[in-house]
């Protein structure tokens, strides 16, 4: 291979993004099946972070952005093999298009591997590293293209799950404000974008990471909590620059930093940014004078990828090459790294449930991060992984050349999720049925007061609002942060109502797939709408006494006379899943907004429209 690959190939290590050319695009429409066919294409390529993002044109609608992956347990997709995983990540693909990928493609890619893709944009001559442009959105007349969903799209109003402002945000779901000494350039309505006030406030998402309904406790304020400095840049500074003020603050989070004993994160935001600012060389400066390690996240899509490796994997290879091989003592208890699980009561009542099977914890890491944690997982025999999309990079650095071996699983919800959980554990540490037994025992009590409850659960309906496009997210529980919903519901003992937005005949076909992921189809029901109005009218002849939404106080639904309900009211572990039963009850049954409803309705430009 010629330097030039050689580079490239070293760069794809490192995971940089990279936009294929010509000769890469073909290549991979031979291994889809996809060549020659004039209807279909793929318009982009590129390599992103752990595969490769296809930009595809395959039906009368602007193109569908595909997912090529390594494929993992619980993982599904259009197309599967041994190795990899297609799945469509925005937009639906016409059923032929489906149909012929799946009969060519399946073949093709059989022998491949994210490494021999790798290489094709390695040897591709054209290959640019400037990133996958945005797919072409549909004009709008009289106003701008789509910038998210949630502002921009004609469809925003069937947007339920806010699916791009959990990603917006997601860097919080690690509370970085907690874990280390935040240094913020920038200027203050940054701080604006969530707003905050002089007391703890219900956020305008819902996001999946906080625990307010699991900790039964009032929304924190982490601004309050963590130890984050600002230089707070003026109008003179946009103009001028001033240098000086971000040498001080940095200073003083160095400062801070090792008086704390914690590692300094350093956010660029986007005015230093377009005027021009050397902030890189003053973080680079600081550095050497910080007892930990120093993050620095600017707002380049890199970025992102790479702010926290320092950390995942230099200092992770170290503490793996000190420590050597893992050899565990006769008699001693097995260990597990727990990665991807959040700190609530559940977690606590699953490290108890692995204690009966005589399974030690080592370390629980991310969203928790730190030294200690990263210097300490080479003492455990095994990795475990709940999948969660959003931390998938995190997993991949963390993952990346370790000699643990590791087992991803979706997270541990309801009964039967703890239960194959355990089982997995116990199966991938070779424990034998004693084990088993004792885990089965600890579980017991959890699992017949939950039974109980399904029995109440059985006459309630929950409801659920979405667009076509996002019934994946209700079929792949890793793009959902890791919670396998519509098996846990019907667990529970609910029926659903699932209202889905179609805008073409060809989206309809997401419904046969919803329909068969059903252990009891009969129970359910699936119906369409086109427009605002029939979603409203479909959340009105709901029987459902709550509907999902990660919108706070989402009047769509309060105003049909429904409840809500969001992950934030779901806890892993059998325990917690009792627990989450009871908080669903609670909410189908609370007859506030049937009576009060009407008052709370508003028209399609959220006008008040209710009375009596």
């Amino acid at each position: 291979m010629s330097p030039a690959p050689q580079a490239r190939m070293a760069a794809l290590g490192r995971r940089r993004r990279m936009l294929a050319g010509a000769a890469t695009r073909a290549a991979l429409e031979r291994l889809l099946g996809i060549e020659g066919v004039e209807a279909f294409g793929i318009e982009a390529a590129a390599w992103t972070r752990t595969g490769v993002t296809l930009a595809i044109r395959c039906g009368p609608r602007r193109p569908v952005i595909f997912q090529l992956e390594p494929k993992s347990e619980g993982k599904r997709g259009l197309l599967e093999t041994e190795h990899l995983v297609l799945h469509y990540a925005t937009g639906t693909p016409a059923r032929a298009f489906a149909e012929r990928v799946g009969r060519q493609g399946r073949s093709r890619l059989a022998d491949e591997t994210l490494t021999s893709l790798g290489a094709l944009f390695a040897r591709d001559p054209q290959v640019d590293e400037r990133g996958l442009p945005a797919p072409p959105a549909e004009r709008h007349p009289g106003r701008l293209d789509s910038l998210l969903d949630t502002w921009g799209d004609s469809n925003a109003f069937a947007d339920f799950f806010a699916v791009d402002e959990i990603a917006r945000g997601q860097l919080d779901s690690i509370d970085p404000l907690s874990l280390f000494v935040f240094v913020q350039h920038a200027d203050l309505e940054c701080d604006h974008v969530t707003p905050h006030g002089g007391a703890p406030v219900v956020s305008q998402v819902a996001y999946p990471w906080e625990h307010r309904i699991r900790l039964d406790r009032a929304p924190q304020l982490s601004l309050l909590e963590g130890t984050m400095l600002s230089t707070d840049l003026d109008e003179r500074d946009v103009i001028m620059g001033n240098p000086e003020k971000l040498r001080q603050v940095l200073d003083q989070g160095v400062a801070v930093a090792n008086r704390e004993g914690k590692s300094l994160f350093v956010a660029n935001t986007c005015v230093p940014m377009v005027t021009g600012e050397d902030v890189g060389s003053e973080v680079g400066r600081c550095a050497k004078d910080c007892q930990r390690s120093t993050h620095y996240l600017t707002i380049s899509p890199n970025s992102m990828d790479t702010v926290f490796e320092p950390l995942l994997v230099d200092r992770r290879k170290i503490a793996e090459a000190r420590a050597g091989e893992r050899r565990r003592a006769s008699g001693e208890a097995p260990r597990l790294n727990l990665l991807g699980l959040h700190p609530t009561p559940g977690r606590d009542e699953l490290i108890a449930l692995l204690a009966a099977m005589g399974v030690e914890v080592n370390v629980l890491l991310v969203p928790e991060l730190s030294e200690e944690r990263i210097d300490a997982l080479p003492a455990a025999d095994l990795d475990v992984v709940a999948v969660n999309e959003a931390w998938g990079l995190l997993y991949e650095q963390l993952g990346r050349g370790s000699p643990r071996p590791r087992l991803i699983r979706p997270a541990p919800y309801g009964v039967e999720g703890t239960r194959a959980w355990l089982a997995a554990i116990a199966d991938a540490l070779e424990l034998g049925e004693a084990a088993r037994e004792a885990a089965e025992a600890a579980l017991a009590p959890h699992a017949e007061t939950f039974a109980a409850l399904r029995e109440r659960a059985r006459g309630e309906f929950l409801g659920l609002c979405c667009r076509a496009r996002e019934v994946r997210f209700l079929l792949e529980p890793e793009h959902f942060w890791g919670v396998p919903l519509l098996p846990l519901l019907e667990e529970m003992g609910f029926g659903l109502e699932v209202a889905i937005y179609f805008e073409s005949r060809e989206e309809m076909q997401v419904t046969p797939e919803l329909h068969r992921s059903f252990r009891e189809p009969e129970r359910h029901r699936i119906k369409g709408f086109d427009s605002y109005e029939g979603m409203m009218a479909r959340l009105g002849e709901m029987e459902a006494g709550a509907v999902f939404s990660h919108h706070s106080l989402d009047w769509r639904i309060t105003g049909s006379g429904k409840n809500l309900f969001s992950l934030q009211h779901l806890e892993v572990g059998a325990a917690g899943a009792v627990r989450s039963l009871q908080r669903l009850l609670r909410i189908a049954r609370t007859p506030y907004f049937r009576r009060f409803g009407r008052y709370l309705q508003r028209d399609a430009s959220g006008r008040r429209v209710g009375g009596a």
